[in-house]
């Protein structure tokens, strides 16, 4: 039975049917939905299975039990190894060519599953690139890996309306989404800005949609970590502000390494096995809270434009979410907080670097890094290597005759207007020629002002290396001591004056 097959079912409660579906109908009225919308309603009773649908449902959709890890020996041992990082990114090489930065990002982004004391909007992730890069590939041996797999869901496809029925609080008051990956593959557009995503990537606790000409409130229950691939959608501004957007590498080198991997596994012929060490530490990690106590010398270095709001919030979170795994190895304050260390700050660093290296910190999509680099270097005709480049504007049509990647002229605007409103684009003017007329005088050119757009380059930034930081709040606390030092010496020398 295929997840997204349909199959005809009997209402049993109409009362619970409308609750869950907001359809009214009549008990014992045949109704059909897709599988994955049976096992809700028939989880809240609502509907009547025959028999062989019930042992179809069952052998096909597989519930899966909370089951806590054994702390064994080896399992300890492993988590309190200072090389837990490679090994885990090691484990995912098994299956997975290269692409260690790329295993590090979504892996850290998992395991802020295990973040009490983090913002709502962190850890949503999109990978995002070429089609056949390996977005689905990578992402799903990574969550494998990192994620336990009574706390992993994963769907093929999905609808909004699906979403609309999964885990209704009004039937399962105990499930909550806290702790949870929710990884969707190949996601459309319409699953992607939906109202009911938009309560998974954020703070908001209900939805309200229409259903049946009815206004319906949708109530969810935690907050899980968003995992979404997509080949062609592209989330909203809106969205966009609460995604992660992590690139592969599509280099050669990449290429090569993925066609030796392939064809070593056809030369042993041995399909590697999964570490159970590794299994069953995943599931010892609990959730915890977790402190930054160089918090505030970070603030210092991020610069005081509106997108830091955003990405400083997340970037503190990604290193709440290292301590968090590393739980085994962080010592903990007096309330009871787990105490991150410059080595959680290295880790967050390269998940930074990877997700806004070529687009500053505002994340783009791949399309629209494209288009920068197609004004950038085929249209103003610069070298990647230049330290100083010439900018000049260009109309849509001028920039559209190269874009090979985005058919509908619309949606070239789209991304012209959004570079433009994120600041990697100058928004002007431009005259062109429309029309050319010989006359006895010469030629008499008609010409127009339009939109044109001009690349706008972007202030470098770069966060210190775990080094240089450490050092700096080293030199801080000895200046801080020194100071407290001194004041006690006048405080002494005062009392022994009187």
């Amino acid at each position: 039975m295929a997840k997204n097959r349909k199959i005809k079912v009997i209402v049993k409660d109409p009362e619970k049917y409308f609750d869950l579906t907001g359809i009214k109908i009549k008990k014992g009225a045949v109704v059909q939905h897709e599988v994955i919308e049976v096992e809700e309603l028939n989880k809240c009773e609502c509907v009547e299975l025959t028999k062989l649908q019930e042992k179809l449902l069952a052998r096909n959709i597989t519930k899966q039990e909370e089951v806590a890890g054994q702390k064994t020996e080896e399992v300890e041992k492993f988590l309190t190894d200072p090389e837990l990082m490679n090994k885990l990114i090691n484990e995912v090489n098994k299956n997975v060519a290269g692409e260690e930065d790329t295993i590090l990002t979504i892996g850290l982004n998992a395991c802020g599953r295990l973040v009490e004391n983090a913002s709502k909007t962190s850890y949503n992730v999109i990978p995002n690139d070429e089609s056949g890069a390996g977005k689905d590939y990578t992402t799903e041996n990574t969550l494998k890996v990192f994620v336990p797999e009574d706390k992993l869901t994963i769907r093929t496809r999905i609808s909004p309306k699906v979403m609309n029925y999964w885990h209704n609080p009004k039937f399962e008051p105990n499930w909550t989404w806290d702790g949870r990956i929710l990884y969707l593959k190949d996601v459309s557009d319409d699953v992607l800005n939906s109202e009911v995503m938009k309560t998974f990537t954020s703070d908001q606790t209900t939805a309200t949609i229409l259903i049946n000409q009815m206004a319906c409130d949708l109530e969810t229950n935690g907050k899980p970590c968003v995992f979404c691939t997509t080949a062609n959608s592209t989330p909203g501004g809106e969205q966009l502000r609460r995604f992660v957007l992590v690139p592969l590498d599509s280099s050669k080198e990449q290429t090569r390494k993925i066609k030796q991997f392939h064809a070593k596994r056809a030369v042993d012929g041995i399909k590697p096995e999964r570490n159970k060490t590794i299994i069953e530490a995943m599931k010892c990690l609990e959730r915890v809270k977790v402190n930054v106590p160089f918090a505030e010398l970070l603030a210092q270095k991020f610069p005081d434009i509106l997108i830091t709001r955003t990405i400083f919030g997340t970037f503190i979170d990604i290193i709440k979410a290292s301590a968090a795994l590393h739980q085994y190895q962080r010592p903990t304050n007096e309330q009871g907080f787990v105490m991150a260390n410059f080595q959680d700050y290295g880790f967050a660093r390269e998940v930074l670097i990877k997700t806004t290296s070529k687009s500053g910190l505002i994340p783009i999509t791949k399309n629209q890094r494209k288009i920068l680099d197609i004004i950038n270097f085929e249209l103003d005709k610069n070298n990647p290597t230049q330290l100083k480049r010439e900018h000049e504007y260009w109309t849509v049509k001028e920039i559209s005759e190269k874009i090979t990647f985005i058919q509908e002229i619309k949606n070239i605007y789209t991304n012209l207007n959004s570079l433009a409103n994120s600041g990697f684009l100058k928004k002007g003017e431009k005259e062109t020629i429309m029309s050319t007329i010989e006359t006895n005088d010469g030629n008499r050119t008609s010409t127009k002002t339009i939109t044109a757009y001009c690349i706008q380059e972007q202030d470098e930034f770069n966060l210190p290396k775990k080094e240089d930081l450490e050092a700096e709040r080293n030199q801080v606390d000895d200046k801080r001591d020194k100071h407290d030092n001194n004041n006690n010496h006048n405080k002494d020398d005062k009392q022994g004056d009187i």
